[in-house]
């Protein structure tokens, strides 16, 4: 063997024992590791498999739970902020209450119906049907499929000309209710888009009612006096208001027609002009008959109405002129306006059975009620010791200012009672406010005007409470029902103070572990 290869050949051993030696080495330190470490070794090993073990399961109880959702809705759980999806505990109580066989039949099959918007407005309500069918044995839900089954709506007389795909029907016996897609959805026409949108669900309301309807054996009849220009979107809320809460609903021309023996309430909503002597002389004589009940609420632009004041004298109240303002800051429900203001319950007898009076009830623009006989008539609401009469001629005199014209305590919602036939008594109840009963009002959840007022109409008709009010409900109208005030207070705590006191904190633990 030459020099040269000899020396290739020692350089090659010597490098063969360089990489014995770093592979050795290696090897001590994992020996090393796993004497010094084995349990770090397992524990980690372990920790990887309980977390594969733990996704896994994961995956699999989710497929579970969807699939048992799809088949049982009323198993799901709404972690909705505003629980959109879950029906209220107090129609579940009525609905538990019910003792009539009743079906609810989804004209579609439920796929489609769940189906029909890309929002989840219908995958709501089909939520809504399930949860109220599955509280009570009673009650069944069942969809049938109109274009596999065309002869179905034939059951329906007339009526199957309304019926469509997107129609729910509640059905007692003979006793039926259809419910539209306008029944079940507040919507608007967008100018932009050209199409209509869903902006909130009153499905719960709708099914509730229809339920109610079909139950209800003697409803009191209510006539809503018509032929002085009435205020006729608010009128008509009202008189969908009382509908949906069990009364038989009529309208009647009051020029040329009578109101019959046998209707209970009759409503003057807010007409334009006064009556004039031969048409107040048939709501008179109707009254005289006793066991009957008027409310009239006045429309606030409106002029002096005398000849409808002289019946309300008759039951020791009339309306007094201008309008009603709140110069208690603390009573504004917005700053924006004096005459929009919360209320003071000031009779017991019609409180009784409300669920809640923290709530308060609102009143708008309202005319003010004198009470002219304390033996007949008596206040049911006022405003604060603040309150005034705006009177109409202020609006062209810049001068006048809210402490100009108070009064204090001015009254806005009164009852009176006049013994008539066979000492039967009638009742007239005097809403000074007609925005106070029209449907804005009654989407107002934090306040109580629809609890409130359906009670007083319960009461003046002698009619036992339901234990339900069927008010619209717009997920878009959330109130916090708070005062202009609370809400200043609010501002100054969460933008001022908190942050300030942050800002305080911050700095002290800063300084004191920099001076450590």
């Amino acid at each position: 063997m030459n020099e040269k290869n000899k020396k290739l050949l020692d350089e090659a051993l010597e490098d063969e024992k360089s990489v014995n030696k770093k592979i050795e080495s290696i090897k001590a330190k994992i020996k090393e590791f796993l004497e010094f470490n084995p349990r770090a070794l397992r524990h980690g090993s372990a920790a990887v498999v309980l977390t594969c073990l733990f996704v896994a399961a994961m995956i699999v109880i989710n497929m579970i739970a969807g699939r048992l959702v799809e088949k049982f809705p009323s198993l799901s759980t709404d972690l909705t902020s505003d629980k959109f999806f879950e029906v209220s505990d107090e129609i579940i109580d009525y609905v538990k209450s019910v003792d009539s066989d009743i079906e609810i039949i989804v004209m579609s099959k439920e796929d489609d119906f769940a189906s029909y918007d890309s929002d989840g407005y219908f995958k709501q309500a089909n939520m809504v049907f399930h949860q109220i069918a599955n509280s009570n044995d009673r009650i069944t839900l069942r969809y049938v499929d109109m274009a596999a089954n065309p002869t179905f709506i034939n059951n329906y007389g007339d009526d199957k000309e309304r019926i469509q795909s997107s129609c729910v029907i509640v059905q007692n016996g003979s006793e039926y209710r259809i419910i539209t897609a306008d029944d079940l959805f507040n919507a608007y026409f967008d100018t932009s888009t050209y199409m209509t949108v869903i902006s909130s669900s009153k499905a719960e309301q709708a099914i509730a009612s229809a339920i109610m309807n079909v139950t209800i054996k003697d409803k009191p009849k209510v006539a809503f006096l018509t032929g002085y220009n009435e205020d006729k979107d608010d009128c008509k809320s009202f008189e969908t208001f009382l509908t949906d809460n069990g009364f038989d609903v009529s309208e009647v021309e009051i020029l040329t027609e009578e109101i019959s023996d046998d209707t209970k309430l009759a409503v003057i909503y807010a007409p334009y002009y006064d009556y004039d002597e031969n048409t107040i002389a048939k709501v008179s004589k109707w009254l005289e008959a006793g066991d009957k009940s008027l409310i009239y609420t006045p429309y606030y632009a409106s002029a002096d109405t005398p000849i409808i004041n002289s019946l309300l004298e008759q039951y020791g109240m009339k309306v007094g002129t201008g309008i009603v303002y709140e110069n208690d800051t603390t009573r504004l429900v917005s700053t924006d306006s004096y005459f929009i203001t919360t209320t003071t319950y000031y009779n017991t007898d019609y409180t009784d059975n409300l669920k809640s009076t923290a709530q308060p009830v609102i009143s708008a623009l309202a005319k003010p009620i004198q009470i002219t006989d304390e033996n007949k008539a008596s206040a049911l609401l006022k405003c604060s010791e603040q309150s005034g009469i705006y009177p109409l001629e202020a609006a062209d005199d810049n001068n006048w200012t809210p402490e100009a014209s108070i009064v204090g305590d001015v009254t806005v919602c009164a009852v009176g009672e006049k013994a008539g036939k066979d000492e039967k008594t009638s009742k007239v109840l005097l809403v000074g406010s007609s925005i106070a009963i029209s449907e804005n009002s009654f989407k107002m959840s934090a306040y109580n005007n629809s609890d409130y007022y359906l009670n007083a109409v319960n009461i003046i008709t002698d009619r036992d409470s339901t234990g339900i009010t069927i008010a619209p409900k717009s997920v878009d109208m959330q109130q916090l029902g708070i005062t202009a005030s609370q809400v200043t207070r609010l501002g100054v705590i969460f933008i001022g103070v908190i942050p300030v006191a942050l800002l305080v904190v911050g700095f002290v633990i800063w300084f004191r572990r920099r001076n450590k």
